[in-house]
């Protein structure tokens, strides 16, 4: 919560936020598949993950209702959203839409 506004919403990259809690099972899996994404597209994109127990505010903010939740955040702007486990190639395909939409900007 503390730096969310400096880190996130400050950059100038597509964000990804992956919300997430311990006793969330599924979370593990979607955590996954943003650190494929990090990877994948690591000049484009940045990733970030925050513990909604640990940081209520932002999840509040944003009205995350469910867990796991994946953000995508342009200019600090709420521009898409995932909520719960999607495959990998779902997320690699809506990454690849939104920095095509960048580009376009």
């Amino acid at each position: 919560d503390a730096d969310f506004a400096a880190v996130v919403e400050a950059s100038d990259r597509l964000a990804v936020v992956d919300f997430w809690a311990d006793w969330c099972e599924p979370c593990e899996t979607m955590s996954a598949h943003v650190e494929f994404l990090s990877i994948d597209f690591a000049d484009e994109l940045l990733v970030t993950a925050l513990d909604v127990d640990e940081n209520p505010d932002t999840p509040s903010r944003f009205t995350v209702m469910g867990l796991p939740t994946l953000l995508f955040l342009r200019n600090g702007a709420e521009i898409d959203r995932q909520v719960g486990i999607v495959p990998y190639e779902t997320l690699q395909a809506k990454v690849e839409r939104l920095l095509r939409e960048d580009k376009r900007a």
